[in-house]
């Protein structure tokens, strides 16, 4: 940092590297000060629709999420959805991304059924992008089975929930994975394939994905 400044791209990248490491050891209020700081240094930077600023807002909110301040998690996910989807369209994945995490923060919030209506609306983006059997497409489809649920549509959830256990089982057989080992994971610079599982024990939301 010296050598670079704090303003450096480098060490911006390393800034997101260092509290992604904060957040996976625990330490979930130094991980969301550090993400603060990043964004509001990439906002000066770049603007607010750059990609590198969209991908700090995403981190931010879902440190936010960890610390149980989901409305703040809510207004900052909406933000960056819309960011988002100016600039990279509807269906890109850091745009279904976003739009998944923000059905999350809608049911945390007491808003079920808006993530409902969000998480259908997502779940048929990741179909047409990436089709049914990918490892995003499925976590989203167990997300909108337990939207389904709390809002009482008991039968629809139990189709979609089955439809998507079976196809999990069939993805983690094909890829050598045991199917009722839970697994916790954090999405980083990546997509699915390195958050295949998280909820393989009953309909439990998955979230926190990472845009970095």
């Amino acid at each position: 940092m010296q050598q670079l400044g704090p303003d450096h791209h480098d060490t911006l990248r390393a800034a997101n590297d260092l509290a992604r490491a904060y957040h996976d050891t625990q330490d979930p209020e130094r991980a969301r000060a550090l993400d603060k700081d990043t964004l509001q240094r990439r906002r000066r930077l770049h603007g607010d629709d750059h990609p590198d600023t969209l991908a700090s807002a995403t981190n931010l909110a879902n440190r936010l999420r960890a610390l149980g301040r989901h409305e703040e998690a809510l207004a900052l996910s909406e933000e960056t959805l819309a960011g988002w989807r100016r600039v990279l369209g509807e269906d890109h994945p850091a745009t279904l991304s976003t739009a998944s995490n923000l059905a999350s923060d809608l049911a945390a919030v007491g808003r079920v059924r808006d993530a409902v209506v969000l998480g259908e609306e997502t779940l048929a983006g990741w179909r047409r992008v990436q089709g049914v059997d990918h490892p995003d497409t499925l976590l989203t489809a167990n997300n909108l089975a337990v939207y389904l649920r709390d809002v009482g549509w008991v039968g629809e959830a139990r189709v979609l929930g089955e439809e998507t256990l079976e196809r999990r089982r069939r993805v983690l057989a094909h890829a050598g994975l045991v199917p009722h080992q839970p697994q916790v994971y954090e999405a980083g610079a990546c997509g699915g394939a390195q958050w295949l599982l998280r909820c393989s024990r009953g309909l439990t939301p998955c979230n926190d994905r990472l845009a970095a």
